[in-house]
């Protein structure tokens, strides 16, 4: 290590998914034909009229400052969409701001949100780098380990084993990443009544909302009773629009909240530019409907064994009607689902 590196890089990995991908990359320089099963990226390509938009945007000089806050056009476009797909009322002048992906939106919220000594409750399995992103902040992230056999859902009886007086946010990520699972509206339920009981702060990476199958359902959190100001709700066009490279994701929060965090995006990418605008120009033109929804991006899931999915040593595979993630089921790294998928 570094000499010059904090302490706390040393509890932080390196992510396995990158390393495994240099050396696919690498291979490729060589000249071998290499299939990609490292990187969760999508089997279709931006949007044409997107990439026209972005286009025609540099062609008319976006290419300076914006707001700290994303392109106002583009904010008043992600409230329609919240209102009308989500079932969340968000301001797009106060409420919503604009990251370089969401990647970059659950990083600054867990910078502002979480004190030293705090604890985040983290549904297990979980995307790996959630795991480390506490670190940065000094806290703690305690798994709620849920199991396939129960479709991976959620119960308040299982939420408070887990809390203890140092909780202070939930992060939930549906349809998940790895294991593919979708939140049922009663787990989601069960979140809300812990969260409004214990006055805890509700994180909810929604990434893969277009990516879903009969007949399930995606519900967002922030639009059940008394939750849309105890949450962050987190998306981006990386799965919905194949525009993983472009960093283009956004969050909604009460807008106290969003003062805050807007802080932190001064601090660092300061603004976006001239993504934002092809953003806006793509995200209208292509309403209706999504590239990723209704698509399929998958051969047909095994069949299941009765119990929510299928799961051997190594393996593990959703039930059919979620996306399929094929992840190792005993990672490295204190036993978890092993570094399935990729940075939002």
């Amino acid at each position: 290590m570094n000499r010059f590196a904090a302490g706390r890089m040393q509890r932080i990995e390196q992510s396995g998914i990158r390393r495994m991908l240099e050396k696919a990359m690498a291979l490729e320089r060589s000249g071998r034909e290499i299939i990609h099963l490292e990187i969760g990226r999508t089997d279709f390509d931006t949007p044409a009229v997107v990439k026209e938009a972005a286009k025609k945007a540099l062609d008319e000089g976006f290419v300076h400052y914006t707001s700290s806050m994303g392109l106002l056009e583009l904010r008043q476009a992600i409230a329609r969409k919240l209102r009308e797909e989500n079932g969340i009322e968000a301001d797009p002048a106060r409420e919503i701001l604009v990251t370089a992906g969401a990647s970059e939106a659950v990083m600054l919220t867990i910078l502002t949100v979480l004190d030293p000594g705090d604890e985040i409750l983290i549904p297990e399995p979980m995307y790996l780098f959630y795991l480390d992103l506490g670190e940065y902040a000094g806290a703690k992230t305690v798994p709620l380990p849920l199991s396939p056999a129960e479709g991976f859902q959620i119960t308040k009886e299982k939420l408070e084993k887990q809390l203890t007086a140092k909780t202070k946010a939930i992060l939930l990520n549906s349809p998940h990443n790895p294991t593919g699972h979708v939140l049922s509206l009663q787990s989601l339920r069960a979140v809300a009544e812990i969260a409004r009981e214990r006055n805890l702060l509700v994180i909810s990476d929604e990434i893969y909302e277009k990516l879903i199958y009969e007949p399930h359902r995606h519900h967002s959190i922030g639009s059940l009773p008394g939750m849309k100001e105890r949450t962050v709700t987190m998306n981006s066009f990386s799965k919905s629009h194949a525009m993983d490279g472009w960093r283009i994701g956004y969050l909604a929060a009460p807008a106290d909240l969003v003062w805050e965090l807007e802080k932190g995006q001064q601090h660092s990418s300061s603004i976006l530019h001239p993504s934002p605008r092809s953003g806006h120009r793509g995200f209208e033109a292509r309403r209706p409907p999504d590239p990723a929804h209704g698509r399929r991006i998958r051969p047909e899931a095994p069949a299941d064994d009765g119990d929510g999915g299928r799961v051997s040593p190594l393996l593990l595979f959703p039930s059919p009607g979620r996306l399929l993630f094929l992840a190792l089921s005993r990672g490295e790294k204190n036993g978890r689902v092993g570094d399935g998928g990729s940075p939002p």
